[in-house]
């Protein structure tokens, strides 16, 4: 995992200090998979189709696409059950404090949760006292790829039923994503995936290396506010056009 952290505000509208990134909403609460023509066990050199339905606002609580043994995809609930009282979010699992928060997930239960992109989001101008906007990032090559994730579990308040669940590994932001959040998905690597799943596999040093936080691959570009509302569709990749003025309200030109 590199060290590096620089910004792009130069770049991308608007500065994202640390005192205002601070303020923002946990990392990764929403993610976006879609499939398109058997694309998934393609490129995952899956032994059988998944069967997954395409999804473009993927929320905590939800099941995801993960991968626990190399050619073999299945859905998962996306966050854990937590103790009460706890200041953990169960979707999420800090990479700097994970093998103590997690330990067991992390050296015996690994996995890589499968996405096409992710969202974060920037405030409105205050001007206008708009929503926040939400972003999405995705490859440049706009090929599903893999999140770092451990595998815990989840507990039915009602039933007490306990189900398999996931939760992505995150570290500091880098890059364009720095620009929205102070912390970032972080991503595992085709030619680490193998190794990433293999649970022989315990030394923490080598697993860290394993864990890619390069945004330089990353596109990112504003989508509709319907996200903030819960829309699932494909509608919520299109970003609305400007409202006009309100009426007896100039225009930009007068």
């Amino acid at each position: 995992m590199t060290e590096r952290t620089y910004s792009l505000a130069s770049r991308v509208a608007g500065h994202a200090d640390d005192e205002r990134c601070a303020t923002l909403p946990i990392v990764c609460g929403r993610t976006k998979l879609v499939e398109i023509g058997g694309l998934l066990q393609r490129v995952f050199f899956l032994s059988y189709d998944p069967r997954w339905d395409s999804r473009f606002n993927l929320k905590p609580g939800q099941n995801t696409l993960v991968i626990r043994a190399p050619g073999v995809a299945e859905p998962m609930r996306w966050q854990f059950s937590v103790p009460d009282g706890s200041k953990a979010n169960g979707f999420n699992a800090r990479v700097e404090t994970i093998e103590r928060a997690y330990r067991e997930p992390w050296k015996k239960r690994r996995c890589l949760i499968v996405v096409d992109g992710f969202f974060e989001w920037r405030q409105g101008p205050a001007e206008t006292k708009g929503p926040k906007v939400p972003h999405l990032f995705e490859p440049k090559d706009r090929l599903p790829y893999t999140f770092a994730g451990v595998v815990g579990e989840w507990t039915s308040k009602k039933t007490g039923e306990i189900i398999p669940a996931c939760a992505i590994v995150t570290g500091p932001s880098q890059g364009v994503v720095r620009e929205l959040h102070t912390r970032m998905p972080l991503v595992v690597s085709p030619t680490d995936r193998d190794r990433w799943l293999d649970l022989g596999l315990e030394d923490t040093r080598i697993l860290k290396s394993l864990l890619n936080d390069d945004a330089a691959g990353y596109d990112c570009r504003p989508v509709s506010t319907k996200l903030n509302f819960g829309v699932e569709g494909p509608e919520v990749l299109v970003l609305e056009p400007p409202a006009p003025p309100a009426k007896g309200q100039l225009g930009l030109f007068g």
